[in-house]
């Protein structure tokens, strides 16, 4: 089992590496493997409106909020709209008014992610 999971060691400073780059790490068979550069930097903060940045604390409790109403409100309505949308969508096949309904419960199973797409990028919930 240790075969297959690669051990990264740092590779030594006598490596012809100049200060400032990023380091190379090997693999147990020794092959260079280089770190994914992210395109973002990790200092930048998460814009919450056009040109408008907000502060760490805020971006959290705005984290922390989305987590909330996920947790407490959008996941059991997500569970009960998807059972009654599994329950009533073979009726909308020949009833075409209940098509409306369906979509309806369809939006509101749907509810957890827009709530967890809202904690991924610390969204307010108005702005100002």
């Amino acid at each position: 089992m240790w075969k297959f999971s690669p051990i990264l060691v740092e590779a030594p400073a006598s490596r012809n590496q100049s200060h400032g780059t990023t380091p190379v790490f090997y693999d147990s068979r020794r092959n260079p493997y280089h770190l994914p550069q992210s395109h973002i930097s990790s200092h930048q903060t998460v814009s919450t409106g056009p040109a408008q940045l907000s502060s760490p604390l805020t971006q959290c409790f705005w984290t922390f909020f989305w987590l909330a109403i996920m947790l407490f409100i959008a996941i059991p309505i997500g569970l009960i709209s998807c059972q009654l949308y599994v329950l009533l969508s073979p009726i909308s096949a020949f009833i075409t008014c209940f098509a409306k309904v369906t979509d309806f419960l369809l939006r509101l199973s749907h509810m957890p992610l827009g709530c967890a797409q809202n904690m991924v990028n610390a969204k307010p919930l108005c702005s100002l």
